[in-house]
């Protein structure tokens, strides 16, 4: 289920400094050693959101989920889905995953966290897996369709974008991505389950 290249979204920066806020911090350091403790050794690259005061703070962990310097984190200050733009604050631009992860919060109030794995490997059974709307990210119909499909679940795959998982704490965001998957191979059992 590889990604693919979004158009550009446009970005406008309120503030080049580097995010400070330590509660988006804490919940990727979280989600890491969740994703450890359910899936010891596994390694999924993707993008994560957390909390950041009455906004959310966005990083593109390439290596690891959760794994990410302070400088990667942009902390999406607005956005606009009808202009298919973002007031940021930080040093980089939001992935282009951002509306996905903006749409996901606001049809999932409860959610804190939120994963997008571009490229999953093979997927569990009876995990819902949708095509992609019509469109693009940039489109606000396109955004609504991804709404009415995240609306509500902790764990979605759709075409072209990846898994989703939404949660109310990196555990809970873990665990759904565990559940998503396939039982990878030589994945080691929890040390204390």
């Amino acid at each position: 289920m590889p990604g693919f290249p979004f158009p550009q979204m446009g970005v406008f920066f309120v503030s080049r400094e580097p995010v400070r806020n330590p509660e988006p911090l804490l919940h990727l350091a979280k989600l890491r050693q969740a994703m450890e403790n359910e899936l010891p050794g596994l390694k999924l690259a993707g993008t994560v959101s957390a909390p950041s005061q009455n906004r959310f703070a966005i990083a593109l962990c390439p290596e690891s989920l959760g794994a990410a310097p302070e400088s990667s984190i942009a902390e999406v200050y607005d956005y606009d889905p009808a202009r298919y733009q973002a007031m940021v604050l930080g040093l980089v631009e939001p992935p282009a995953e951002t509306p996905v992860h903006w749409i996901a919060r606001r049809v999932n109030p409860q959610a804190k966290v939120v994963a997008v794995v571009p490229q999953p490997p093979a997927l569990a059974k009876g995990v819902e897996a949708f095509p992609f709307p019509r469109g693009y990210l940039g489109d606000p119909n396109t955004l609504l369709a991804l709404g009415k499909l995240l609306k509500g679940r902790v764990v979605v795959a759709v075409e072209r974008l990846g898994l989703v998982a939404v949660g109310g704490d990196a555990a809970e965001v873990a665990g759904a991505i565990k559940k998503g998957l396939h039982k990878p191979q030589g994945a080691k059992p929890p040390a204390n389950g």
